[in-house]
């Protein structure tokens, strides 16, 4: 194994940010890469809109409901899920279970 060591020095580094320069720079960027810029902002407007409608929940209970209202529930109303991930074609033993997590669902709560 090949480590390298790095001297970490005790002494503040204080960098003046220039701000100028900064703005200049994401001008710039932003004005060759206009599509990506206007897709960056679309997104992270639905983001912000999601977090304030509290979407995130009402996403949440949708998924769970359709997927748990086909599916037999026990006596309590709970229905028990097994999920299972293999490592990938990278490991040893590339598609054998490396995780196992077992969800127990309750659509109602």
């Amino acid at each position: 194994m090949d480590f390298k060591v790095r001297k970490i020095s005790k002494a503040e580094n204080k960098k003046k940010i220039n701000w100028e320069k900064l703005l200049k720079n994401a001008e710039t960027l932003i004005k060759k890469n206009y599509k990506l810029s206007i897709t960056i902002l679309v997104i992270l407007v639905i983001i912000g809109l999601v977090k304030s409608l509290n979407g995130t929940q009402k996403l949440t209970e949708l998924v769970t409901s359709s997927i748990t209202d086909n599916i037999q529930k026990n006596k309590f109303d709970y229905t028990n899920i097994l999920v299972t991930g293999v490592g990938g074609e990278k490991h040893d033993g590339a598609y054998l279970t490396d995780s196992i997590i077992l969800a127990s669902v309750n659509p109602k709560k």
